[in-house]
């Protein structure tokens, strides 16, 4: 009998998990689709279709290029220490980007009543507050990894 594995190419858990994925992504899909959240449902699968070929014609040939001209700058071994904060400090920035800009405040201001908080200031501190993290992870990495191959060569 041919095992499980060999089958699918995985084990029965990953089955379970994406089985599990797609279940929560497709309840999602029909709670968005009810009158009350898209009384226009042409227009939810206009606005999903639109994003999905931006992302696919502009933004992942952009963050590619991007990403393999930091893999040409940046050493092989610290790649991810690198790109990790970038891509979180990307999508922060992608998300609030009006308010970091400080686009039109007044909006802010009538809303909410008070002066908007200085958002370009805290997103500066989240993405140094990233790097530093990633770089402090990077040094405990490096000298656990001297210390470990310092080990094995006095072993006998």
């Amino acid at each position: 009998m041919i095992g499980f594995r060999r089958l699918y190419g995985a084990s029965p858990l990953s089955l379970l998990g994406s089985v599990a994925a797609i279940a929560v992504a497709a309840f999602a899909m029909a709670q968005m689709f009810q009158p009350d959240v898209a009384p226009f449902p042409l227009n939810l699968v206009i606005w999903l279709f639109a994003g999905a070929l931006l992302h696919d014609l502009v933004l992942l040939p952009g963050y590619s290029a991007a990403d393999r001209g930091m893999r040409a700058v940046v050493p092989a071994g610290t790649v991810n220490f690198v790109r990790v904060p970038l891509a979180i400090s990307a999508v922060l920035f992608l998300v609030w980007f009006p308010r970091i800009l400080d686009r039109q405040p007044q909006n802010y201001e009538r809303a909410l009543d008070h002066p908007p908080p200085d958002f370009l200031g805290r997103w500066l501190v989240c993405c140094g507050v990233l790097f530093a993290g990633s770089a402090i992870l990077f040094a405990v990495r490096r000298l656990t990894a001297g210390r470990s191959a310092a080990a094995r060569r006095s072993a006998p």
